[in-house]
């Protein structure tokens, strides 16, 4: 077991797609920037991806970190607002 964990790992990992995109936070009831964010699961060998699964997409407050999922095609149309 020790051994796979050196060649090989299994981690969630997050990737953010757009930043300052303007919301209104359901949580702290502001227009704050929200942060569009990407998260998978991703198998790695000797540190290099290679496969990736279960992603799902959020938009982040970042005044009080509220996420709230959106759909891949919502999180691509907040990208090309940016």
């Amino acid at each position: 077991m020790f051994l796979f964990g050196l060649i090989a790992s299994v981690a969630d990992r997050e990737k953010v797609l757009a930043e300052g995109v303007p919301r209104d936070c359901l949580q702290c009831l502001r227009r704050t920037p929200h942060l569009v964010v990407e998260e998978r699961r991703q198998l790695s060998v000797f540190f290099l991806p290679v496969w990736r699964w279960n992603r799902r997409w959020y938009l982040v407050c970042g005044e009080c970190g509220r996420a709230e999922p959106v759909s891949r095609q919502d999180a691509a149309a907040l990208r090309r607002s940016e």
